[in-house]
C-alpha cells in the first residue's frame, strides 16, 4: 500500500453542454487551472459512450470487456485526477442507466454530454501523484511520491 496526505484546495464547478466530450472537457479544465491532483464528480446524461465494464475473466493482465453505449443514458460518476508527464490522467468510473438497464464501468474513451453534464472538481493540495504501467498487472496504477 502507498498513501499520501494532502488538504482540500480549490473547488471548480462546470456545466458541459449537449454534445461536448466529457473526458476532454474535464482535462481541459484541469490544464487551464493547473490542478495537479483531485477528485471529479459528474452527473447528468451521456450519449455515444465507450466503457470498460470489468475484465472478461480473472487474469493478469486483464482482458477488458468493452461496451459501446449508443443511446443516451443517465450518468453518475466519480474519478481521480493526477498528471502523467505533461498531461492530466483521469481515471473515471460511472454508472450509465437507461430504462431498466444499468452498466457500470470505466469511461476510457468517448462519451458525449447529452443535454447537460454537471462537473465538480475538488483539488487536493500537497499530493504528488502519477499513473504508470505496472508490468505484472498490465494496467496503469496510481503512484504516490
Amino acid at each position: 500500500m502507498e498513501y499520501s496526505v494532502g488538504s482540500p484546495g480549490r473547488v471548480v464547478m462546470a456545466r458541459l453542454d449537449n454534445g461536448e466530450e466529457i473526458r476532454s472537457s474535464i482535462e481541459s479544465i484541469v490544464r487551464q487551472e493547473s490542478i495537479k491532483s483531485g477528485i471529479v464528480y459528474i452527473l447528468g446524461a451521456v450519449d455515444n459512450a465507450t466503457i470498460v465494464a470489468g475484465p472478461s475473466h480473472k487474469s493478469l493482465p486483464p482482458l477488458p470487456c468493452w461496451i459501446h453505449l449508443e443511446e443516451p443514458r443517465e450518468l453518475l460518476g466519480i474519478g481521480t485526477i493526477v498528471w502523467d508527464d505533461k498531461a492530466p490522467s483521469l481515471h473515471l468510473h460511472a454508472s450509465f442507466g437507461r430504462n431498466d438497464q444499468t452498466h457500470t464501468g470505466c469511461l476510457r474513451h468517448s462519451g458525449d454530454s447529452f443535454i447537460t453534464v454537471e462537473v465538480v472538481i475538488m483539488e487536493i493540495a500537497g499530493i504528488s501523484a502519477s499513473r504508470s504501467k505496472e508490468p505484472k498487472m498490465g494496467v496503469d496504477i496510481l503512484r504516490l511520491v
